[in-house]
């Protein structure tokens, strides 16, 4: 699900062993702060303000899943040089959360006091084009379909594409609301016979996604001109 990179395994300095008196796990990181994307996050901290007597810092970042709520996935230890890491790999407009743990080497020896080391926070990935809208159907003058099964994000409206058979005439239609069914006008169809399909794509904040391709619904044209004049 996430791209958080491989673990890396510390070697401690000779003379920083767990067993060195005078020495104690590292305070929690600081102003911790995370920047969503479409599919990542970037996360940034700053080093803990006491290091516990030691040199051998290094921090565990964890994303929670979105599929279980309350686990974390995806753990990569770090160097204590680094302060910040992008977590790609993610949903769009989809809430993680993101936790940041101080470690060293006698953290092992205190495990009771792990949770007073570690900051986390919250975040909601940006919105990213919807999928493709499927099961396009139409009973004169209605069109009706299914909403993309991958939203990613809040649909603001749809986009019909009424294109004329054989020909490259269209007219194209946009809605202003989540509604999956569209009246047809007769001003959609402007040519005078022939039969004609329509294709729909979903439109969120950030644009609008591909139209449906799979067997577009075909419609004559002739008969639902009749239909729409005479209703």
């Amino acid at each position: 699900m996430t791209a958080l990179g491989a673990q890396r395994f510390l070697t401690l300095p000779a003379n920083e062993l767990p067993s060195e008196k005078c020495t104690q796990p590292p305070s929690a990181p600081g102003s911790l702060s995370l920047s969503p994307q479409q599919s990542s996050i970037t996360v940034r901290w700053s080093a803990p303000a006491d290091l516990g007597g030691r040199r051998d810092l290094y921090y565990q970042v964890e994303i929670s899943d979105p599929d279980n709520l309350g686990s974390f996935t995806g753990t990569v230890f770090l160097s204590g040089s680094t302060t910040s890491r992008t977590i790609s790999g993610l949903r769009p407009h989809t809430q993680y959360c993101v936790r940041v743990t101080s470690h060293n080497g006698v953290s092992d020896q205190d495990p009771d006091g792990e949770h007073l080391r570690t900051e986390g926070e919250c975040t909601t990935t940006s919105e990213a084009r919807p999928g493709v809208v499927n099961g396009v159907q139409g009973t004169y003058p209605y069109v009706v379909w299914n909403p993309p099964e991958e939203p990613n994000g809040v649909i603001t409206g749809y986009r019909l594409v009424f294109s004329r058979s054989g020909t490259s005439t269209t007219s194209t239609v946009t809605t202003t609301n989540d509604q999956t069914f569209y009246i047809i006008q007769s001003s959609d169809i402007p040519w005078t016979s022939g039969k004609f399909r329509v294709t729909v794509a979903a439109g969120n904040s950030v644009g609008f996604g591909p139209q449906s391709s799979t067997s577009p619904l075909i419609i004559d044209g002739d008969s639902c001109r009749k239909y729409i004049y005479n209703m």
